[in-house]
């Protein structure tokens, strides 16, 4: 991606634990009274040293594009919607983390259930106060205790500073941080969310086990379409940029396990451009994809918009057409779904879920 033209920066912040603790005393002794999402801190003052120092190495402090894969992509998801990052990036990419019926921000929690989890938390390590945590070395902070029923599970919470409301309503009062959007998915990291009932069975008929699992698979894969679609329509009642959706199914060669298709990250060789790093049977198609995903993805960061010279054409999101980008061997803009009944089934389904 670099010789395409991008400075590429990578980050570390804290996760789990040491990234999203919160406790009445910590929040006690914060001057913002809040604890926890120190995650999301850091991830603010990396962009804050790239904004300070990113010109030094031959980059635009004001053209600079945030992206993530999964929990990377909910990270993505949570500074699009936290004040502290205003400013501070003008592009976004999230690969397989955001939906209209994902969690908030990761999940986020209100405040004082964080509190409240970390409380139950140092119980479980016999102790009471944040100076005894903080006299225990960090391995047995991170050390999973299998035996505490619920493990708790630490994320970002609405704590009214870094974080203000969940993501629907920051979104619905038009105080995101609004920047250009790029986000899809792979076709076979999904599921069918939703009652096999008999609309289902007349919309994906079936009269076998085998044919039984492959329509729900299609299900699942036409409702993950739709379900990224219906979040750029719900984005962009206060957006004013555009937002565009991808469906990855160009599955990576792999001769031992040729099921696992298009598989969860399978999509980072290609989107970066270096399928060398992986030793697998690659083909001309492969290097093809990777070349001209890798492009769009340069040209978005570039210029907010992924389309440039010799590639199939990118259509922003538009209400009128529920339709997506499809990438693999088969380069261009494909249906959310096959029909307008199936696109109204498998909402509602998915409005039942949310």
């Amino acid at each position: 991606m670099a010789k395409k033209g991008v400075v590429f920066v990578t980050i570390n912040y804290r996760l789990g634990r040491l990234g999203y603790f919160a406790h009445p005393e910590l929040t006690k002794e914060s001057p913002h009274h809040v604890s926890g999402n120190y995650g999301l801190f850091d991830q603010v003052a990396a962009l804050k040293w790239v904004k300070n120092n990113i010109a030094a190495f031959g980059g635009d402090p004001n053209l600079v594009t945030i992206a993530g894969q999964s929990a990377g992509a909910g990270a993505v998801n949570s500074l699009i919607v936290c004040p502290l990052a205003k400013g501070l990036f003008q592009r976004a990419i999230t690969q397989s983390g955001t939906s209209y019926t994902s969690g908030p921000m990761g999940e986020a929690s209100t405040m004082s259930d964080g509190e409240n989890m970390g409380v139950v938390y140092a119980k479980s390590k016999g102790v009471s106060t944040i100076a005894e945590l903080r006299a225990m070395p960090a391995s047995e902070i991170v050390a999973v205790d299998l035996t505490v029923k619920p493990w708790p599970r630490f994320g970002n919470n609405i704590d009214g500073y870094s974080l203000i409301s969940d993501r629907m309503t920051v979104f619905a009062e038009g105080k995101q941080n609004d920047t250009p959007f790029l986000t899809g998915m792979n076709a076979d990291e999904v599921r069918y969310m939703g009652e096999k009932n008999n609309e289902f069975e007349k919309l994906y008929p079936s009269d076998s086990k085998e044919k039984a699992a492959a329509v729900e698979k299609e299900a699942g894969q036409e409702q993950s379409r739709l379900n990224a679609y219906l979040w750029l329509e719900y984005r962009a009642k206060t957006s004013k940029t555009n937002g565009y959706v991808y469906y990855f199914d160009r599955a990576i060669p792999w001769p031992a396990h040729p099921e696992f298709g298009a598989f969860h990250t399978g999509e980072i060789p290609y989107a970066f451009n270096n399928l060398k790093t992986l030793d697998r049977p690659w083909t001309a198609v492969d290097t093809k994809v990777a070349d001209e995903m890798s492009s769009y993805w340069v040209n978005f960061a570039k210029y907010g918009d992924p389309n440039g010279q010799g590639l199939p054409k990118w259509n922003a999101y538009a209400s009128q057409n529920a339709e997506v980008m499809r990438i693999g061997e088969n380069i261009g803009m494909m249906p959310a779904a096959a029909s307008k009944e199936k696109c109204d089934f498998l909402k509602e389904q998915l409005l039942i879920k949310k």
